[in-house]
């Protein structure tokens, strides 16, 4: 069985330099997500995600902080792009999408370098030294910080009727509960391709890796928020039917990951489907509770 992480590495940084608790940081940023890809460039072929994309600068705007995005693909254009920011003073910056390093920020002339096991801090000249040949080429969001100030109840019941909104509402077929409704109907389709039992042993090992993708870890932080959010034993009790779903879930792909059986893949449908709806009632639940109805 692998070793679960209670939150998402992006998560537990941010959390570290906004001064937040992993909880906070976590819902604030209206982090879970669902995300389903599938194409013959990915390896594996069919891959999930469950945190939201490009969380880092959504849970920067949602304490009101002004993030600004910059997308390099070259060192030279990298290095360019981070002095003008450096010159300007951004005491804040984010590298996102690294291949050697997941994620790594700068906070008043101290780099943290963060991996998906270990978590380093050093001088800045000495990053630049060690880690030069792809520091450069990613995401960076340079963050005008100040001082986190914010009414918890307010703002957290704000971002879960967000975060049920992302989920809920139909944004095409690879996101939230339409992208599980749509995996449930491809993956009868992937003993077409010849990588799919990779696919399927990946996702397994990911879910139960990721705190059930990350189901676990909101029911925790419901639960650490209880005295401010009110009504979230109710959220909870229907995010534990969620939670149970995604462990079957994880259980079906590593048998059919292990027995290479088409016919498991066509066992899969069903209790995909079944999950989709449960997510359904969940975020549901959580626009009746706080949003009166998106």
């Amino acid at each position: 069985m692998p070793e679960t992480m209670l939150y998402p590495q992006p998560v537990r940084l941010m959390a570290t330099l906004l001064n937040l608790s992993p909880a906070q940081a976590f819902l604030a940023g209206r982090a879970a997500a669902f995300t389903y890809r599938r194409g013959p460039h990915l390896t594996p072929p069919h891959q999930i995600d469950g945190l939201v994309p490009e969380y880092e600068r959504r849970l920067c705007e949602q304490l009101g902080l002004t993030c600004r995005k910059h997308v390099v693909s070259q060192r030279e254009t990298g290095r360019a792009t981070l002095e003008a920011l450096l010159a300007e003073h951004a005491p804040l910056l984010l590298v996102v999408g690294h291949e050697t390093l997941a994620l790594h920020a700068l906070h008043n002339d101290v780099a943290i370098v963060q991996t998906p096991t270990t978590r380093e801090e050093h001088p800045w000249h000495e990053v630049e030294a060690r880690w030069w040949d792809g520091l450069y080429a990613g995401t960076f969001y340079a963050v005008d910080w100040q001082p986190v100030q914010v009414e918890w109840s307010a703002l957290l019941r704000k971002a879960l009727v967000a975060n049920a909104h992302d989920m809920l509402v139909c944004s095409g077929w690879w996101y939230g509960v339409d992208g599980i409704e749509f995996w449930s109907e491809d993956v009868v389709r992937w003993q077409e391709e010849p990588q799919w039992a990779l696919s399927a042993a990946t996702m397994s090992r990911q879910i139960e890796t990721e705190a059930l993708l990350w189901r676990r870890t909101l029911a925790d932080a419901l639960d650490e928020h209880a005295d401010v959010l009110g009504n979230s034993a109710r959220l909870i009790s229907a995010l534990d039917e969620v939670c149970e779903r995604w462990q079957h879930i994880a259980a079906m792909l590593a048998d059919a990951a292990a027995t290479a059986d088409p016919q498991a893949l066509v066992r899969l449908s069903a209790p995909l489907l079944r999950l989709a709806h449960a997510e359904s009632r969940f975020w549901s639940r959580i626009v009746d509770t706080y949003g009166m109805g998106i």
